[in-house]
């Protein structure tokens, strides 16, 4: 009964978690953002092309 009552409180939380995280990232964007835009300034532009091509590619992504 106790392994079957932890194994209920992993899916939960794994769940739980899963639903969350789209709401986190979208919020970190904005600052993903400006540093990406604050390296196109310095001229060093390709540093964080790599992030804020795998940010686009996130389905639950948008530009804040």
């Amino acid at each position: 009964a106790t392994q079957m009552y932890k194994l209920f409180n992993y899916a939960t939380l794994s769940i739980w978690t899963f639903d969350k995280l789209p709401n986190l990232y979208t919020q970190y964007l904005g600052i993903f953002e400006y540093f990406v835009r604050f390296s196109h300034i310095q001229g060093r532009c390709q540093d964080y092309s790599g992030v804020w091509a795998k940010l686009m590619m996130y389905p639950n992504s948008r530009i804040i």
